[in-house]
């Protein structure tokens, strides 16, 4: 995948979401999504709701929300790789 500037850091879990969490989604500073399939089990699982904000500075092991490469979806991956002219490689956790 080559998301580049479209990646949107993972920040929290919405079962895990406190206070400050919920006033950031609420002025909108975060977009709440929804996982859709099994790719990310067990970290993320299906039909669970995650709060994402966008960032540059993405770093392997992140969880980002990006467009897919070929569809017009967004797909929630793993960073796994970031070559040196910045092109995001991402993968499912199983």
């Amino acid at each position: 995948c080559g998301c580049k500037k479209s990646a949107i850091r993972f920040c929290f879990f919405m079962r895990t979401a406190n206070y400050l969490d919920t006033i950031r989604h609420l002025f909108g500073l975060t977009k709440r999504y929804q996982v859709e399939g099994n790719s990310m089990f067990p970290t993320l699982k299906n039909g669970e709701q995650v709060l994402a904000e966008r960032t540059d500075k993405l770093q392997i092991g992140d969880i980002v929300v990006a467009h897919h490469p070929f569809r017009k979806t967004l797909i929630i991956k793993r960073v796994t790789r970031i070559s040196q002219n910045r092109k995001i490689f991402l993968s499912g956790d199983n």
